[in-house]
């Protein structure tokens, strides 16, 4: 938690390595539009734990605001990259798929 308010007060961002959950998947989806390809993702609109623990799985193609948009267009408050079995996803996971 000290690391999390030195970033806030400093204003110092995370860096790439220590993304997960909601985190990465902003960064992932940043620039992207409704014409770029979708991401796969757990939903919630409670936590990134809730989404893996209930993993409701849904198309994510933008993140705008404050919320993760789905290719449906609906909105939720967190989403969290999984491949096709249904595991999180990693930065080291989303470098070697490029």
């Amino acid at each position: 938690m000290t690391d999390l308010l030195e970033r806030i007060n400093t204003g110092r961002h995370a860096s790439l390595t220590e993304l997960s959950g909601s985190d990465l998947a902003k960064d992932a989806l940043r620039g992207r539009t409704h014409d770029s390809s979708l991401v796969l993702c757990a939903v919630s609109d409670i936590s990134d734990e809730d989404a893996m623990n209930e993993l409701f799985v849904t198309f994510i193609y933008c993140f705008h605001g404050t919320q993760f948009v789905s290719d449906l267009g609906v909105p939720h408050l967190y989403a969290v990259l999984i491949d096709e079995t249904g595991k999180s996803l990693t930065i080291d996971d989303l470098r070697s798929a490029t």
